[in-house]
Order: structure tokens, then sequence, then C-alpha cells
């Protein structure tokens, strides 16, 4: 077995480290497993992992926290502690994820020290995005990289940035925010040319949608092919970047002026309210009802279904996701509007 290099404390038996994690800490107390997108709230991949011992299930608990978000520095402190009852900290891509995951609540030192102990880069790690920038700016190895996905970090390195500041920028510049969806209730008409405008997945492909987005919001499934000019782009789910994905390698010949990913915070707990992820929508429009802005901002909203949609988007005629929990997205979509309505000098929205 061996040593916790991160010496996290006694170790304890599975069971004991499995209730501790279920009554230290409220909110993250239960992490349930994912089913076809959906929480299930009957099953806790940290049980399973405890059942089997297996790094596979060790792996599986890594990758529903991450895809959820609903994990803290203290989660990963104790299922740290179980990987190394378990002799599991001999495999680099277990330690490679974990440390992507502290790297995004913040836990710096506990990312260095886990670097470590890994000892040299392993190809493992290719695939954690986030991870790579910060062993490259803090003197760590990284696995040899060839000349497009060198492309694709410096990129990053240069244009990642932070969501409320992408949106900020943008904002105070500006007094009119358009978020525009792909319903068939989509009306240009009652937007400005010079509105914030804020975009979704293929868009460009919406007849109902004219002009260039300021903010394309898409899925991590998007193909690149389909930007549209310099816009800022944002990416749903929890950071992409942080979690095991090659999307990092589609910015080799990218032409988007930043590149930004929504916080942690909103998207986990919309997932909880949701039991299942948020759309693109959603969550672009709780993400402003965070942001404080300007009072004199004018807002419309338009291309929203008021009740669970029968299509995903208007241009593609695709019947509607059941990932998501679209009679519980209306009313968290109301609850947003009512935020921003506060929030803005005025409020324009068509939906239906």
């Amino acid at each position: 077995m061996l040593s916790n290099p991160l010496q996290i404390g006694k170790s304890r038996g599975l069971s004991a480290v499995t209730r501790m994690l279920r009554l230290s800490a409220p909110f993250f107390s239960v992490t349930p497993q994912l089913s076809n997108g959906l929480l299930d709230l009957n099953v806790d991949p940290l049980q399973s992992f405890e059942e089997h011992r297996t790094a596979k299930h060790a792996f599986s608990y890594l990758n529903t926290v991450a895809t959820t978000g609903l994990f803290s520095r203290q989660t990963l402190d104790q299922f740290y502690e179980v990987l190394s009852i378990e002799g599991h900290c001999i495999h680099k891509h277990l330690l490679y994820y974990l440390a992507s995951l502290y790297l995004q609540v913040g836990e710096n030192d506990r990312v260095r020290q886990l670097l470590m102990s890994t000892g040299a880069a392993s190809p493992e790690m290719s695939w954690f995005a986030a991870l790579m920038l910060y062993a490259r700016r803090n003197g760590f190895e990284i696995p040899i990289q060839n000349v497009d996905d060198e492309k694709c970090l410096e990129f990053l390195e240069q244009r990642l940035i932070d969501s409320a500041s992408a949106i900020s920028e943008e904002i105070v510049a500006n007094s009119s925010v358009a978020i525009i969806g792909n319903a068939p209730s989509a009306n240009m008409s009652i937007c400005a040319d010079d509105d914030v405008s804020f975009c979704f997945n293929n868009y460009t492909c919406n007849q109902r949608i004219t002009g260039t987005s300021v903010f394309h919001v898409v899925t991590p499934s998007w193909e690149l092919g389909q930007s549209a000019g310099e816009s800022r782009l944002f990416i749903t789910g929890n950071n992409i970047f942080h979690r095991r994905s090659r999307v990092w390698r589609r910015f080799s010949d990218c032409q988007y002026q930043s590149v930004s990913c929504f916080p942690k915070e909103l998207w986990s707990r919309l997932y909880l309210q949701l039991k299942a992820p948020p759309s693109a929508g959603l969550l672009m429009m709780s993400c402003l009802s965070e942001i404080t802005f300007p009072d004199d901002v004018a807002i419309v909203v338009t291309g929203f279904s008021e009740s669970t949609p029968l299509v995903n988007h208007d241009y593609d005629r695709v019947p509607a996701s059941s990932r998501h929990n679209w009679d519980e997205e209306a009313f968290q979509r109301k609850v947003a509007l009512e935020i921003l309505q506060a929030k803005a000098a005025s409020l324009h929205c068509i939906t239906g």
C-alpha cells in the first residue's frame, strides 16, 4: 500500500469514509449516479466503489462528480484517502483526474503535491487540458505534443478566461443584451444591431436568426466548423477543461476572441434542482442573473418555449432531448427572468 503524499489524516475503514462523506458536507453528501444524463438519487457511485474496490469504479466516481460538479475540497480529500487505502495511487490517470478537480476548486498546493508524486509525465495527462496548462506555468513536465496540439494549448493559455469577466467586458461597453434561443418564437425584430447577443449551438442554421452573436453558447459536443466569426465562446457543463476530454484539441485554428466555461457552483446547483443537466438557455439566463451589471441595461429574451418543447431546435426539428427536465426548466427559467427584470432597466420577453 502506498503512503498518502497529501497527508490527509489517519486512515479509516472504507465504510467510515463513506459515512463521513455523507454526513460532513450536506450539499455534497450524496453524489448521485448518472443514468442517460439524468440523476439517479438511489445510486451512490462512492458506495459502488466501496463495494467493488477497483480502479474502474474509482474512475467512474471521478467521472460522475466531474460531470455533475458535485464535489468539494473535502470530498476530494476523503476520496483520495480511499484511493490510498486501496493502493490505487499507482494509476496515474486517476491522480491526474483528481489533480484536475483539485485545480478547479483552487487547491493548487494539493495539485502540486500530486504532480510531484506522479513522477515523469505520461500520455494520460493529455486528457486534462487545465492540468497541462497549470503544469506548463509551474515548471512541471507535460507529455510531448504535436504542432497542432501545441497551438491549441497556446490558444487556451491566451484566451481561456473567467465567464463573469467575459460578460462584464461586453456589457459595460453596451447598454442592451439579447438572449436568442432557437425555438420558433425567435423574433429578431425586438433585437438591436448593437445588442450584446447570446446565441446557442448551431444557430447560424436558424433562418429566424440574423447577424453574428457576441457570445456563442455551445455544448461540449459542438463542432468547431460551426464557429460564428470572432465571437466569444461559452461551453456548457462543468468546466470541460477540468474533465477527461479531448475537446481542447479543437482550437488549433480557432478565431474565437475568448473561451469561457460556466461557474461550477451554478452548474452543480442547477443540476441538483433539475435532477438533470440544465440546458444551455437556462444556464445562460441563470448566469446573467447572478452577474452585476449597470442599472441602465435593457434585456430582450426571445426564442424559448414556455412549456416542454417538441423539438430541440427549430432549425433541425430533432425531437426534444430527454436528458433535460423541461417542466422544471420552465419554472427555473421564470425565476431567472424575474431576477433579470429586477436588475435591468427593462426586460422584453417573447416566448411561445
